[in-house]
């Protein structure tokens, strides 16, 4: 079974022979997102809090914080405090078999480049009417 686990793992790419039974992992080959990572640890676990979460994950504190949240707010966790923590807890009778569940990031991703393409287009608007003014002062 372990060969047929490596053999696979070759052919994906994701490790690499270096001797007769000794393999190492390719570089950059098989990395997984932080939310694929954070989705997988609240499977393990089932309950966890953020600290734990962003140390397991390898992410940010705020970001897995924030998927936490999203989380919570989706109803796929439930949260609650124990002590001074915030503690999450996978939702009764939910299997977890699904990919990472949705997080409204998307959303607060599209009003932000809504808001940063209205504001390049005021900054490329006054840019023009300080040349206008450069030149009309010129003119003099």
């Amino acid at each position: 079974m372990i060969w047929t686990v490596l053999r696979d793992a070759r052919r994906r790419g994701e490790i690499e022979r270096v001797d007769k039974g000794k393999y190492r992992a390719r570089a950059g080959a098989g990395r997984r997102c932080g939310r694929d990572r954070m989705w997988s640890v609240i499977r393990m676990r089932r309950r966890i809090t953020a600290d734990d979460l962003a140390e397991l994950a390898g992410v940010e504190r705020s970001y897995a914080s924030s998927y936490l949240r999203d989380l919570a707010r989706t109803e796929v966790v439930r949260a609650r405090w124990q002590g001074r923590q915030r503690v999450y807890e996978l939702a009764h009778g939910y299997t977890g078999h699904m990919q990472t569940p949705p997080g409204d990031n998307a959303e607060r991703i599209r009003r932000f480049r809504a808001k940063k393409k209205a504001a390049m287009e005021a900054l490329d608007k006054a840019m023009g009417a300080l040349q206008e003014a450069r030149a009309a002062l010129a003119d003099d």
